[in-house]
């Protein structure tokens, strides 16, 4: 089963390799990685021009809001962006139907007092296209269905749940002018789930992060950390177990602010700096 919504708390870690090692060897008693093992995990942020949205979540205002299409999967995520770089036209002559039979998420993740709010559908990319240019769920959902398996029949069933969620990205759709594309943010993901029955908490383990401006038209993938810095996420709806609050104190490891849009954003805008100094 697809989960569709989440409330919860998330902190947010920055260790290095021997941190690492020394947190998982302390999980295993408690915890293990998922099915899916290492993903690739693409996320595309949707943005005003001027890049309003990831602005005022630096701020740090008690709401913020970000609107996200994510795929999973290096060929998925790569499909996705192809997409945001060449246009519909251009993706539907080269990848044709397939495109079809490719899932994304379509996310509005808020945060309001410190609590996370994510909410998320489940389309075709195309679909998802749609939503973000102005198409409303409906009609994305219609003329893109996804089929999920090549050659299968569309998924022609919406639970109610969806559409009510649909309508919510859609009302966050129009509070902004102009939203496109705005950066790609990749990396290797991790996901631990706990042994047994329990859904929480969870970690998850985020490597190689890097980022591609797609609102500069810039091609090159950009590192965002150290290749042997990870970031770890801590998610859980109640407060977290003792063994690894202990883990944590034991190692010096502390929760840190970190947006990995916001830090590629800023890493954008110094690097458009640059180019503006070396062309005066």
């Amino acid at each position: 089963m697809i989960t569709s919504v989440f409330k919860r708390c998330e902190k947010k870690y920055l260790i290095d390799a021997t941190q690492r090692r020394t947190i998982e060897v302390t999980a295993r008693q408690f915890m293990s990685p998922d099915d899916y093992g290492q993903t690739l995990v693409t996320s595309v942020y949707l943005d005003t021009p001027d890049r309003s949205i990831i602005a005022r979540s630096l701020e740090k205002p008690v709401y913020k809001e970000k609107l996200r299409i994510r795929a999973y999967g290096r060929e998925d995520g790569t499909a996705l962006i192809f997409l945001c770089q060449h246009g519909l036209v251009a993706a539907r002559a080269f990848y044709g139907d397939m495109l079809l039979a490719i899932p994304a998420f379509f996310e509005l993740k808020k945060k309001y007092k410190g609590i996370v709010y994510k909410r998320r559908v489940r389309m075709s990319l195309m679909g998802a296209w749609a939503l973000a240019h102005g198409a409303s769920y409906e009609a994305a959902m219609t003329t893109y269905p996804l089929a999920c398996v090549k050659g299968s029949d569309p998924l022609t069933h919406h639970p109610t749940i969806d559409v009510q969620i649909a309508h919510e990205i859609e009302a966050a759709l129009g509070r902004y002018d102009g939203l496109e594309p705005s950066a790609a943010i990749l990396c290797w993901r991790v996901a631990w789930a706990p042994q047994g029955e329990a859904d929480e908490p969870r970690i998850t383990f985020d490597d190689e992060l890097c980022y591609i401006d797609l609102a500069a038209g810039d091609p090159v993938t950009h590192p965002i950390l150290e290749p042997a810095t990870s970031v770890m996420e801590l998610k859980a709806s109640t407060s977290l177990p003792h063994w690894i609050t202990d883990a944590l104190s034991s190692l010096h490891v502390y929760p840190q602010s970190f947006s990995k849009y916001g830090v590629a954003g800023c890493m954008s805008a110094a690097r458009h700096e640059e180019r503006k100094a070396v062309h005066a």
